[in-house]
């Protein structure tokens, strides 16, 4: 199993918001952070909670602006800005549901209430919803709004290294479940510490103990393991005392954001009980699939006229007919050599949750 950092994946999927070569569309909408911007203008911080550091984009390293941009409550401004009946009227659709799926995919890690058959549902709606918007730039129908330019994956689409670490990230939360569930079901799925983010802080804490340099040798950090033993034992336990970050912008602060509601619960991630079969698993990648569907035909993002009847779009609803019963997820046949080899190499790196979703390209019409 490999892991892409989602603290890093979360970061790279609302860079491309604020990019002066890359205008991502989605069908005939567009996603840029100048609606963001909008919204700061137009509302007060009650009401979207955003900073002036959030619009301006100067820090693209930012954790904590990221998960803010992607806040309900700038959301919420957003169908406001969408449905208002005024000259202040915005079409936001497009930047709304691209930022619901980042909040799907942030909600994977980080949220306190989804149980773990449903951060696998999200896990596959993401990965799907990325896979197929993908093929539309190649087989898509342009003309969607009126739209008379021509569209490219360079210039309207996440970077590719965006698009792989995300694919490997939501393949890697399905198969840790699974190993966690086969292996040690009597541990919750730790998936906030997932990634390097645990080894940064830790290496964060070693470099900045008086007498420690920021690179230090192996042997400085066991003669400094003793008091790193201290620390992890104060900070033990629900009523820990917990030492923060150095910079506020690298704290997770997504549960101050998205608090439990009263009719919601605290999740268990120990709890494995709807998801006791590999065909469990299956049932809820394929509620992925359809919400990612769902959502892709909201934005009117159809095949083209002479892609409407290939095998590759069978799945969005528009024609009948079956996905070939391989490995692969909407393989064309006609793959350049060098796309070919990236195919193969994401086989390679998610051969497990291949055969996992083999039952799901099989049957799916």
């Amino acid at each position: 199993m490999h892991d892409q950092d989602f603290i890093h994946n979360g970061k790279k999927l609302i860079n491309p918001l604020d990019s002066v070569v890359k205008c991502l569309q989605l069908g005939a909408d567009v996603c840029h952070l100048d609606h963001i911007g909008q919204v700061y203008q137009k509302f007060g911080i009650d009401q979207h909670g955003l900073r002036k550091e959030d619009v301006e984009g100067t820090d693209r390293q930012n954790w904590a602006s990221a998960q803010r941009i992607c806040a309900k409550k700038a959301r919420t401004c957003l169908q406001e800005l969408r449905t208002c009946r005024d000259a202040h009227q915005e079409r936001t659709l497009g930047i709304e549901l691209y930022l619901s799926i980042c909040v799907d995919y942030i909600d994977i890690f980080l949220s306190v209430s989804l149980t773990l058959r449903e951060r696998v549902v999200l896990a596959s709606k993401v990965s799907f919803f990325f896979r197929i918007w993908k093929l539309w730039f190649h087989h898509g129908d342009h003309g969607v709004g009126g739209n008379t330019k021509k569209l490219t994956l360079q210039e309207c689409f996440v970077s590719n290294q965006c698009y792989l670490d995300v694919q490997l990230s939501c393949h890697f939360v399905v198969l840790l479940i699974r190993y966690f569930r086969d292996g040690f079901s009597h541990l919750p799925v730790p998936l906030n510490l997932t990634g390097s983010d645990s080894c940064e802080i830790f290496f964060s804490k070693v470099g900045g103990m008086q007498g420690m340099e920021r690179a230090y040798d192996f042997q400085e950090l066991v003669g400094c393991a003793n008091t790193v033993n201290h620390l992890v034992a104060i900070e033990y336990g629900p009523n820990g005392l917990q030492f923060g970050r150095a910079h506020n912008k690298q704290c997770n602060i997504w549960a101050n954001l998205h608090p439990l509601k009263h009719e919601q619960s605290l999740a268990d991630l120990g709890d494995y009980s709807a998801l006791n079969t590999d065909e469990d698993f299956v049932s809820a990648l394929k509620e992925g699939l359809k919400a990612a569907q769902a959502q892709l035909k909201v934005l009117n993002m159809a095949p083209s006229s002479y892609a409407r009847n290939k095998r590759w779009f069978c799945c969005l609803g528009w024609s009948r007919g079956r996905i070939q019963s391989t490995g692969h997820m909407w393989l064309p046949k006609n793959l350049s050599p060098a796309k070919m080899a990236m195919v193969r190499l994401m086989d390679a790196v998610g051969h497990s949750f291949a055969i996992l979703l083999r039952g799901l390209t099989m049957h799916i019409t």
